[in-house]
């Protein structure tokens, strides 16, 4: 496999690209290869259409790079790319579980809470469309801030109807904030 370096400007997202980038992800792989280096090239084809690495490109584009890592796909017919493209994107939400076992020896001592925000195996993860106040209750405090998107995660550590009776106040009044 030959990786060559290719020019952002001469590349562009495809149209029918399934997946639906978040800016909180594009924030995550833009540290990401920021710290790393960009170890994961993009897959495009002759004419700059990117056939995977969209998520990677938007992060290039955010950390004004000039060139990135490319792989040809020219090999593959248009039929393969759609293929390639459901099947890339497909291992990134339900491809596989965490072994567990295997999964906390290599990330017992990592900083997840300095990516993530605040980590909580027993509460529930859920989206609202509001930004809670910095004296907002603990049963309602941002995980993962994104600067640019207004849905955050929030983690909750109460009953789901008293959840529901917030978020619908928050709604309801969204100048008003949380209690």
């Amino acid at each position: 496999m030959d990786v060559t370096m290719r020019p952002v400007a001469g590349l562009r997202p495809a149209e029918e690209n399934p997946r639906i980038i978040s800016e909180e992800a594009v924030g995550l792989v833009a540290r990401a290869i920021r710290e790393y280096g960009f170890l994961v090239p993009l897959v495009v084809r002759a004419n700059g259409e990117v056939v995977a690495g969209h998520t990677r490109l938007r992060a290039a584009v955010a950390l004004g790079l000039d060139t990135v890592p490319c792989v040809s796909a020219d090999h593959l017919s248009d039929q393969q790319v759609r293929e390639f493209r459901l099947v890339e994107n497909a291992t990134h939400d339900g491809g596989g579980a965490w072994d567990m076992g295997k999964l906390e020896p290599l990330i017992s001592d990592l900083d997840l809470e300095e990516w993530f925000g605040p980590v909580s195996q027993e509460a529930p993860v859920y989206e609202a469309p509001f930004v809670a106040s910095v004296d907002a209750p603990p049963a309602a405090r941002p995980v993962a801030p994104v600067e640019r998107d207004p849905v955050v995660r929030v983690v909750v550590d109460a009953p789901r109807e008293e959840i529901e009776q917030v978020l619908q106040r928050a709604v309801d009044d969204p100048d008003g904030g949380l209690p």
